[in-house]
């Protein structure tokens, strides 16, 4: 597996774009695990849509919208999956948020592996015929009939 991540800010009153990758190895995907969906645990800004945030608004006023970013992680079926997420402007640039989401993310699709490769494979053949009590009862009307064949 593997997650990398960028963040993309610019000067001025500009949000940080955050865009990302996550990308199972082949064996990993042969597991069959599904995609999760993982609480990134960063708010999404109040105008999540606008890539700006002007003095004195929106988070610069501590105003966040009610709902955290949502990160999608690949399954079997597609064992990559791409995102952006624009995050709330930062006075400082420290963004350590984003390292402890992809954290997150990376020990659930740790947890989800180990938990598949615990379920081992299984390849077995059965075969099952009359059981002995049906052959004694069946028996004596077989015999029968097998004499009534050789007689006809």
């Amino acid at each position: 597996m593997e997650i990398s991540w960028n963040i993309i800010k610019s000067r001025g009153n500009f949000r940080p774009v955050v865009k990302y990758k996550i990308i199972l190895e082949e064996n990993e995907a042969r597991l069959g695990i599904p995609p999760l969906k993982v609480d990134s645990e960063i708010r999404k800004p109040l105008v999540s849509w606008e890539r700006h945030c002007f003095p004195g608004k929106n988070e610069r006023a501590g105003l966040y919208a009610d709902e955290n970013y949502i990160v999608i992680t690949p399954g079997f079926k597609n064992p990559e999956s791409t995102g952006e997420m624009i995050i709330p402007w930062k006075e400082n640039n420290n963004y350590c948020e984003v390292e402890n989401c992809f954290i997150k993310v990376r020990n659930r699709i740790e947890d989800e592996i180990l938990s598949a490769k615990n379920s081992l494979p299984l390849n077995e053949k059965f075969n099952i015929g009359f059981s002995e009590e049906f052959k004694t009862k069946r028996a004596p009307s077989s015999a029968i009939d097998m004499f009534l064949k050789a007689a006809m």
